[in-house]
């Protein structure tokens, strides 16, 4: 999935390029968050991995953020899941 969340002037300068790229990520942060919730979602059927990345064109002026999920169904039981969970979060 490819979402453009940020539309503004063209950067006249370096700084004014990086500021944009600042925000950029700071949107794509708060956005990934908001949107999607995590990165590691698991419940009794599975887990969902999620990561996101960013870029800044300056040449389209737009911020893209690219979400990827992974999806896995297992055959494990809740408290197996559960068990591995908590390993995780160690």
């Amino acid at each position: 999935m490819v979402f453009t969340i940020l539309g503004c002037n063209c950067a006249d300068s370096e700084k004014e390029d990086f500021e944009l790229q600042v925000k950029c990520r700071n949107q794509a942060k708060h956005f990934f968050e908001k949107e999607v919730g995590g990165e590691i979602v698991l419940n009794n059927m599975g887990y969902i991995s999620s990561a996101y990345s960013n870029h800044y064109n300056k040449k389209e002026n737009k911020c893209f953020v690219l979400v990827n999920k992974l999806v896995v169904s297992t055959a494990l039981s809740s408290r197996k899941i559960r068990s591995i969970e908590k390993n995780w979060m160690r």
